[in-house]
């Protein structure tokens, strides 16, 4: 089933494509700045998504698809503040979470 992808995600996708084919996202940049009359959004909803697009290329992580990250369900907590830090680094949107197995102590 098709989801709506919010136009903050549809920005990042350009981007992240036109650095893998290594083309200037400078015509993408300006057409989506440029859309804010037809599409509804305003023009600093698109230079915010370009900024934390191309923090997130800057990023010696950006060569990663995605970075894992394991955490117990019962320690939310930790998740969150991990997530924090992720924002600080500008690569919360490759970090996918994965429950940690409960192990018996010895």
């Amino acid at each position: 089933m098709p989801y709506p992808i919010q136009i903050e995600g549809r920005i990042r996708n350009y981007l992240l494509a036109y650095d893998e084919l290594a083309l200037d996202p400078a015509p993408a940049i300006a057409a989506f700045e440029a859309w804010e009359e037809t599409h509804g959004y305003g023009t600093e909803v698109a230079r915010r998504a370009v900024r934390l697009a191309q923090e997130e290329i800057a990023s010696p992580f950006h060569f990663f698809d995605a970075i894992y990250c394991l955490n117990l369900d019962r320690q939310p907590e930790r998740w969150q503040s991990a997530r924090d830090g992720y924002r600080r680094l500008a690569i919360d949107q490759k970090v996918r979470s994965f429950s940690a197995a409960e192990m018996a102590e010895r």
